[in-house]
């Protein structure tokens, strides 16, 4: 099922510190802070798109085109998720731009470190009837990501790590080989392995 995400609350942290980063580049200058900090926030980033992890505690809205049959999950394409703050859906005769929306009420169960996370309805309930607008019609509210730095599973601290380095040395696009066959590498070795038991599959 198509699906977007958009942050509401972004992480007011991020999964490695200054010193840690400048330790791994054995850096002990101060003046290459402010891009060091960058590699930081653009690897947790880019980690984060390509796998469905979400680092530190953030809001984000969930958008879905449907609702998933009647005694399915609703699936969400993220881990870890802590909580599920509202489920809001839009009828296909609203406005489409028109940001006021019907809230479904709950109760539903909420299994946040399933990948993908995923939101059921108690025994005999169902999903709300009605037809929803053509796209996005319904709009799940998020908590997601780990409490702090420390709870980050190593591997995906490690990931960070490695692409921030990556970021860092390498400041254009890395060619190997004759650039008339271009053979671009855009992730460092090993960095796959590291993201691959973690990755949310929609």
């Amino acid at each position: 099922m198509p699906w977007s995400i958009e942050t509401h609350e972004p992480p007011t942290a991020e999964p490695l510190s200054l010193a840690e980063m400048k330790a791994h580049l054995l850096m002990s200058e101060d003046d290459q802070e402010p891009y060091i900090a960058d590699c930081i926030a653009s690897a947790r980033a880019f980690i984060e798109n390509v796998s469905g992890v979400r680092f530190l505690t953030q809001t984000a809205d969930v958008y879905l085109d449907a609702w998933p049959e009647q005694g399915a999950p609703l699936l969400l394409p993220m881990r870890p998720v802590v909580a599920v703050q509202q489920v809001d859906y839009f009828v296909e005769a609203e406005n489409l731009i028109n940001e006021s929306a019907y809230t479904h009420e709950g109760p539903w169960f909420l299994d946040g470190n399933f990948a993908p996370a995923r939101l059921a309805l108690p025994s005999g309930a169902s999903w709300p009837a009605g037809k929803l607008r053509p796209f996005r019609g319904v709009r799940v509210r998020v908590t997601a990501g780990w409490a702090s730095a420390a709870a980050v599973p190593p591997e995906l601290r490690r990931a960070v790590r490695m692409m921030a380095a990556h970021l860092f040395t390498h400041r254009e696009q890395v060619v190997i080989g004759d650039r008339a066959s271009v053979d671009a590498v855009s992730v460092p070795f090993g960095f796959e392995s590291l993201i691959a038991r973690w990755r949310v599959w929609m």
